[in-house]
């Protein structure tokens, strides 16, 4: 979901399947969107941390990472858009202690709330780590 709060502009759930479901939260590193283009860069941090618990508690954090992408405007909202981003994790523990180091790749779709404002509502995507 996108929060309106910064720098947590994306707060959501992250599902590993059979190894379970974590919270995701991303912390903007940039300027919001460019309005006048159709692609629109953005760089991020990022955390992966035990769900329903607080992510400010570093004992909750399992994944710390970043990265940088793009959403693609080609469409115009309320339509919903296409953005890519690759990084890398910085830091991992607990049961994700074997992606320490590992890249990063997602994909998805952001989808939005009023056509008026052009703001988000809501990203769905895929995390890749490898």
């Amino acid at each position: 979901d996108f929060t309106f709060t910064p720098p947590t502009f994306w707060n959501g759930t992250i599902d590993f399947g059979d190894h379970g479901k974590y919270g995701m939260t991303f912390f903007s590193l940039g300027e919001g969107p460019r309005t006048y283009s159709q692609a629109s860069p953005f760089e991020e941090d990022f955390i992966i941390y035990k769900l329903g618990e607080d992510y400010t508690n570093p004992e909750n954090v399992y994944v710390e990472g970043w990265n940088a992408g793009v959403v693609t405007y080609a469409n115009k909202a309320p339509d919903p858009v296409d953005f890519h981003a690759n990084g890398k994790i910085n830091k991992a523990s607990g049961p994700f202690e074997e992606w320490d180091g590992r890249n990063v790749h997602i994909k998805g779709k952001v989808f939005f709330n009023d056509p008026d404002n052009g703001l988000p509502r809501v990203a769905i995507s895929t995390v890749r780590i490898n």
